[in-house]
């Protein structure tokens, strides 16, 4: 999910380095203040976000069950 969205940003001219801590930092900020994104690009992006969160939440939920 992570090289996902990375690999969107960066077809669009924008990077950000690599690993998940960067990404969760600059993601809301390229969310509000990136002018180069369409409406429907922001939307896309916005959805893998969600996607992305929920993900990590269904894991930290598993490991505290397997714990």
């Amino acid at each position: 999910m992570i090289n996902q969205i990375r690999s969107f940003l960066q077809d669009r001219g924008i990077t950000v380095p690599s690993g998940p801590a960067v990404l969760a930092r600059k993601l809301p900020e390229i969310l509000t203040d990136s002018e180069g994104l369409m409406p429907g690009m922001k939307r896309l992006l916005t959805l893998l976000q969600q996607q992305w969160l929920a993900i990590n939440d269904q894991v930290a939920e598993l490991e505290a069950w397997a714990s």
